[in-house]
């Protein structure tokens, strides 16, 4: 589990941070618990991001201070391994006052994806190999690109199919607030007009097929699908469906790990679970396999992850973790100041593993 650090929605000067102010505060630390699996320590300051590649070897995470670090082991992260041959850590510097809100691995795991804050710009690094690391070779820039986001970047998704890769950055912004752009930069077109719709969150499943989209008003979820063509060439970002139901906007957003089912958390306190293996094209809809409300002394729902088992959700309120029953609804479990007394901002899922990372506000500690 991470904790990390407020995402900035409006474009302005970055805070200074007093460290050590901050270190005089308390910080209070987890408490002991059998779903705590890794703890990632040694941050400097606070984690705004984090991404894990699919393979689950690498983790990047991003730090308000501007450094992005990557740490790599032989086997998966959530391995037991004492051994340091077993672990590579780089470090990346981006631009002064500069820090990244959404990174992303390629699905080759040869790249990751960053974005910046002051200027929204697409950076690509290239990840040395375990041998090249060994000869002393570092991350280096391949490619950068301005999006042309008039905020922040929230999202990157990579929708990686060799040469034809897509990629979609998401921000809060009202003008054009979803982009599609090619591997060197260039702006893909599509039918789909997203202009006057605010996002409210994304998420893309681990097929490369879908991209889910919880749209703030009216509160819907639209989901799209990356059409191509015979050879693997992007034609066109498609809606395939609508997830209707919910009355207040959604706030979280989580594909099961066969792609087969995604979860939808509503500001209203309301989560459902939809079957969405359907033939669309022929007119059939959704399946909603499950809607359930939180109950009252549950505060404000923040985030939502459902687990590879797809029968067992975990949703954030403050800086408590509560599970719950896909088949009954009722709550099971439940971490009380899963990151100490800080409020959970996201829960981040797993590729391959059956478990997910949090991101929390403002605190120096990673988890």
């Amino acid at each position: 589990e991470v904790k990390g650090g407020t995402k900035k929605t409006k474009r302005q000067k970055k805070k200074k941070i007093n460290l050590n102010d901050l270190l005089k505060k308390k910080q209070i630390s987890p408490k002991p618990n059998e779903y705590l699996v890794k703890e990632i320590k040694g941050q400097k300051d606070f984690v705004t991001c984090i991404a894990f590649s699919s393979d689950e070897k690498l983790v990047a995470m991003s730090h308000e201070n501007g450094f992005v670090t990557i740490i790599r082991r032989k086997n998966s992260y959530f391995a037991d391994s004492t051994k340091k041959s077993d672990i590579q850590i780089f470090d990346v510097r981006l631009k002064a006052s500069d820090f990244a809100t959404a990174l992303c691995f390629t699905d080759s795991n040869k790249r990751l994806a960053i974005a910046t804050y002051l200027t929204s710009n697409f950076i690509f690094y290239h990840i040395p190999t375990e041998t090249e690391a060994c000869k002393g070779k570092l991350p280096e820039v391949v490619r950068e690109f301005s999006t042309g986001h008039d905020e922040p970047i929230n999202d990157i998704f990579i929708f990686d199919v060799e040469k034809w890769m897509v990629v979609v950055t998401c921000s809060s912004g009202e003008n054009f607030p979803m982009k599609l752009f090619d591997n060197k930069g260039g702006k893909l077109t599509s039918t789909t007009d997203l202009k006057e719709m605010k996002i409210q969150c994304a998420e893309a499943s681990l097929d490369n097929r879908y991209l889910a989209v919880g749209i703030f008003s009216p509160p819907y979820v639209a989901i799209f699908e990356i059409c191509r063509g015979k050879a693997g060439e992007f034609l066109d970002l498609k809606e395939a469906m609508v997830l209707k139901g919910h009355k207040k906007p959604v706030v979280g957003l989580s594909f099961s790990s066969d792609s087969r089912h995604i979860a939808t958390l509503s500001s209203n306190k309301t989560w459902a679970v939809w079957d969405i293996m359907v033939n669309y094209e022929f007119g059939e809809k959704p399946k909603k396999i499950a809607a359930y409300s939180l109950d009252s002394s549950i505060g404000k729902p923040c985030a939502i992850c459902i687990g590879n088992d797809n029968e067992s959700i975990a949703i954030s309120s403050g800086p408590n973790i509560h599970f719950f029953s896909v088949k009954s609804g009722k709550q099971v479990e439940r971490v009380n100041d899963a990151c100490g007394d800080v409020n959970i901002m996201k829960l981040k899922g797993l590729p391959k593993s059956n478990g997910f990372a949090v991101l929390a506000e403002e605190n120096l500690h990673a988890f």
